[in-house]
């Protein structure tokens, strides 16, 4: 990716984020695996939701990413 559309994308997640509206970046947010997501968290946390997940989806017969 072209390093003036991160620094782009990055200006604007902190615009909305500090005026409150966080609707674009949860729908980015929602095209990457949990995994992924939680390597951007903090070990003993990731860990955690990734247990919640995992036992969530074998409640609901559904794979989790």
């Amino acid at each position: 990716m072209n390093e003036n559309l991160w620094e782009k994308l990055i200006e604007n997640i902190r615009y909305d984020i500090k005026h409150g509206d966080c609707e674009a970046l949860y729908e980015l947010l929602s095209f990457l695996p949990d995994d992924t997501l939680c390597g951007y968290l903090d070990e003993d946390e990731a860990e955690s939701l990734k247990s919640n997940i995992n036992q969530l989806a074998k409640e609901n017969n559904i794979v989790s990413n």
